[in-house]
């Protein structure tokens, strides 16, 4: 989650994510209802791009607490898709890798400790969580920085009402980012796939393999 000065910035890296929950998390406990603007202002106003690439002109730092598979890397900020996520953004990301098994104590304890990070990414935050944590001022509501920095996303609740009907907690208010597959890409919905590098393909002048004699004969290649 994000801390208050950092919110808009990291709100708008969750627009460039495939998946993931991403909540705003305030650096400040103002234990009330009313929350202040979310839009950047000053010197975060001047550095930020509101559209496009990069989300800000000179380089920013943000850790996430992040949940992590036994399967996954130790180290996100060395994958692929997070060095190009950072280049494309600005935007530099710390992962605090929490395993799954230990990350409803570790989440819990960060979110009583006050000592927050920027953001929870892949966390497993129940509504519960984002509902006490939100009518508090801890979560920040991200309805203003959906409206003004993630067209994408705006669209996807207006195509899909359910999807904003399970993301609005009971005050009004968004507190979070889902995880969501179009219903259309078929590998990331039936578990992990084989994959065919199109360069070998081309290499060797052969179609994609659609049978398994066809990768058989791929593979021998």
């Amino acid at each position: 989650m994000l801390m208050r000065k950092k919110r808009w910035k990291a709100a708008a890296l969750a627009v460039v994510m495939a998946a993931g929950l991403l909540s705003a998390c305030s650096g400040e406990q103002n234990g009330g209802e009313g929350q202040s603007d979310p839009s950047p202002d000053g010197e975060a106003a001047a550095n930020l791009n509101a559209t496009g690439m990069p989300i800000v002109k000179e380089p920013i730092s943000l850790t996430f607490f992040t949940g992590k598979a036994p399967t996954n890397g130790n180290k996100f900020e060395e994958t692929l898709v997070w060095k190009e996520y950072a280049k494309m953004s600005n935007i530099n990301v710390t992962f605090q890798l929490v395993p799954f098994e230990n990350l409803t104590e570790k989440r819990n304890l960060a979110l009583a400790g006050g000592d927050y990070p920027d953001a929870f990414y892949s966390a497993r935050v129940p509504a519960s969580d984002l509902m006490k944590y939100g009518a508090q001022g801890t979560f920040v509501k991200l309805n203003d920085l959906i409206d003004q920095y993630a067209p994408n996303f705006k669209k996807l609740l207006e195509t899909y009402p359910d999807l904003k009907k399970g993301l609005t907690m009971p005050d009004g208010n968004i507190y979070s980012f889902p995880s969501f597959y179009s219903p259309d890409f078929l590998p990331m919905l039936i578990g992990t796939p084989l994959w065919v590098k199109q360069e070998w393909l081309d290499k060797l002048n052969m179609k994609e393999p659609a049978t398994t004699e066809e990768f058989y004969a791929y593979l021998k290649k």
